[in-house]
C-alpha cells in the first residue's frame, strides 16, 4: 500500500469505524470541494442522500455552511434531515427540480452531487443555478441520455465525471493529505456520527454535525497512529 494512501486512525474511533472513513471521505472531500469548488453559503443537491455517501456528504457540506439539499426514499428522509439536509426530497413522489427551485426562491443548486447518471441528467441540468456544478460519480439510473447543451451554454454550468479508485497514485495522496488536513480534525473533534443518537431532536443533530474546530492545525500531526488506506485497485467497476 503506497505511504501516500495511509491515514492514521482518528483519536476516539474504533479500527472498525475507522476503516469505513478513508474512501467515504476521500470520495466526498474530492468531488465537493476539490473538483466542484463548494463554497459555505452555497446550496448543494445530493442524489442518494440515505447512502454512505450521501450521509457523509450531507453532515461535512453542512458542516462548512453549506444549504444542502438531497434526494432519498421516504423511509430514510428523517436520517437525511438529521444529519444536516434542509430538505429531504422523496425521489418517488417529489420532483426534486421543483422543490429545489422553490425552496431556494428560484436560484437552485450550485453544486450537484449525482450518483444516477443519465435518469437525472436532464433534471440535473434544470435545476442548476447559473454557474453551477454537476458531479456524476455512480451511474444507477444508467450511463447515456441526452444533453440540452444550450440550456448549459446559459447557465454556463458544467458537468464533471469522476471515480476515486482508478485514480494515479499520485492524485490520491493529495486527496489523501487535504482530508487529513480538513476532514481528520473534525472527526477527532467528535463529528461525525452522533446525529443519530438522538432520533427526535433534528436541531441537536445539526448542532453535533457543526464542529468549532474549522481552521485549525491537524493536532495529531507527526503522532505514532495506526493507519488506514484507502484502495489502490479499481474494484466494482470503478
Amino acid at each position: 500500500m503506497p505511504a501516500g494512501q495511509l491515514l492514521p486512525i482518528p483519536a476516539g474511533v474504533s479500527l472498525e469505524e475507522a476503516a469505513a472513513l478513508p474512501e467515504v471521505a476521500c470520495t466526498v472531500w474530492a468531488n465537493l470541494f476539490m473538483t466542484a469548488h463548494l463554497s459555505p453559503g452555497e446550496i448543494l443537491l445530493v442524489h442518494g442522500g440515505g447512502s454512505g455517501i450521501g450521509t457523509f456528504a450531507l453532515q461535512l457540506a453542512s458542516a462548512y455552511g453549506v444549504r444542502v439539499f438531497c434526494t432519498a426514499s421516504a423511509k430514510k428522509n428523517e436520517k437525511c434531515l438529521l444529519y444536516g439536509a434542509e430538505r429531504a426530497i422523496d425521489y418517488n413522489d417529489e420532483d426534486f427540480v421543483q422543490v429545489v427551485k422553490q425552496d431556494t426562491e428560484g436560484h437552485g443548486a450550485d453544486v450537484v452531487l449525482d450518483t444516477i447518471g443519465a435518469k437525472y441528467l436532464a433534471g440535473n441540468v434544470d435545476v442548476l443555478a447559473t454557474g453551477g456544478r454537476i458531479v456524476t460519480i455512480g451511474l444507477l439510473g444508467g450511463a447515456k441520455a441526452e444533453l440540452n447543451l444550450g440550456l448549459l451554454l446559459v447557465k454556463r454550468a458544467s458537468i464533471t465525471g469522476t471515480t476515486l479508485r482508478a485514480r494515479p497514485i499520485d492524485e490520491k495522496a493529495i486527496i489523501v493529505e487535504d482530508v487529513r488536513e480538513h476532514v481528520w480534525p473534525l472527526i477527532e473533534a467528535g463529528w461525525p456520527g452522533s446525529a443519530s443518537d438522538r432520533p427526535g431532536d433534528r436541531d441537536a443533530g445539526r448542532r453535533r454535525s457543526t464542529p468549532s474546530c474549522r481552521g485549525q492545525r491537524p493536532y495529531w500531526q507527526g503522532a505514532a497512529r495506526p493507519l488506514v488506506a484507502i484502495p489502490s485497485r479499481p474494484l466494482c467497476g470503478q
